[in-house]
């Protein structure tokens, strides 16, 4: 399976602490309830930590720089060495803050980042869905991190963790990053398990087809899979590559289609990164006489600046200089109810 399942065991006075997990029958009169018992005889309820990237708190430079650093420190990132890393990522927060602030201000709901809006939303979701489990929003960078949320579950008495970064597929910079985060939480007698990637999850497909459906329906004459690019270099330690182009054959076969193109978004700096480019892309589809594209970007879980500026205005703007008519961004899946109830089956996949 995808997902990773690390158990540390210690050993205190003499007695081994280990977490047991049962499955009883009947318990409290509800048949096939799952059941999490400690050391001893004490009930417990397994913690399920969704984990999202994070974005800044709030549309001003200050806020941006406190986000960038963190993020561009973060060696899976930037995998330089250490003092060169730090000094570069605190140079890049400081010179791209306020035109990084200015630029997403206009996507932020109610004074909040989408991406925070929605994950906590999702989160809420997903939980209702799960009475069984305490379900909670973290962010790899910003509040509340992981280390926060699994403070709180442990207090609350959680030893049973699972952690699903709606990242779905695995990259070293999102994925990777947020795995060794979480492993640096474990301690004796906790039970963790972390899922890698659910790229080619069934439920994952299927929320993403019945989102692009209305777009096709409404008759546009192309639709693009845009990923985020990362650099070649990254692709030596996951199948990223590999599993954003899995997740394109799959959602092309589920909404009907042969096909459709591959696009990669997001390059920042210099240096050899996944190509073609989503302009480049586009570009080429309204040579070909497209003039009403639909853009779906299958590995944002929610919408953020490099969906909603990035896509969603100044390159549907680029599109409409140069003859098309309209390129449509697909929104994310966000806090829908089809996103929470395919994080359930993703949930119930990880065992």
């Amino acid at each position: 399976m995808a997902w990773q399942h690390c158990r540390n065991r210690r050993v205190s006075r003499g007695r081994r602490r280990e977490f047991v997990h049962r499955q009883h029958g009947r318990r409290g009169g509800q048949a096939g309830r799952r059941n999490f018992v400690g050391f001893g005889t004490e009930e417990l309820k397994a913690a399920l930590i969704l984990i999202n990237l994070g974005a800044p708190e709030s549309p001003t430079p200050e806020a941006a720089r406190s986000f960038l650093y963190p993020f561009l420190s973060d060696a899976e990132v930037m995998p330089l060495n250490f003092l060169l890393r730090r000094a570069l990522a605190a140079a890049i927060a400081r010179g791209k803050a306020a035109g990084y602030s200015s630029r997403i201000a206009p996507i932020f709901i109610g004074g909040e980042h989408p991406l925070r809006l929605y994950t906590r939303g999702l989160a809420e979701k997903v939980g209702k869905l799960l009475p069984e489990v305490s379900v909670r929003a973290a962010f790899r960078y910003g509040s509340p991190s992981i280390a926060d949320a699994v403070g709180a579950e442990r207090e609350r008495g959680a030893r049973d963790f699972f952690f699903l970064p709606l990242y779905p597929q695995n990259a070293s910079s999102t994925t990777v990053s947020a795995k060794l985060e979480s492993r640096r939480q474990m301690r004796g007698g906790e039970n963790f398990r972390f899922l890698d990637s659910y790229c080619a999850h069934p439920a994952y497909i299927r929320a993403l087809a019945e989102s692009l459906k209305p777009a096709l329906e409404r008759g546009v004459d192309a639709a693009v899979a845009s990923f985020h690019s990362v650099p070649l270099s990254h692709l030596e330690k996951t199948p990223y590559r590999a599993e954003c182009e899995t997740t394109a054959k799959l959602l092309a076969r589920a909404c009907g289609l042969e096909s459709f193109p591959v696009a990669w978004q997001s390059k920042m700096g210099r240096g050899r990164w996944l190509e073609p480019s989503a302009k480049e892309v586009c570009g080429r589809l309204l040579e070909g006489g497209a003039r009403r594209v639909a853009v779906i970007c299958p590995g944002f879980s929610a919408d953020c600046g490099e969906t909603l500026v990035e896509i969603g205005s100044e390159l549907a703007e680029w599109f409409a200089r140069r003859g098309g008519e309209s390129l449509e961004l697909v929104p994310s899946l966000n806090d829908s109810d089809a996103h929470a109830e395919a994080v359930l089956e993703i949930f119930k996949s990880m065992g």
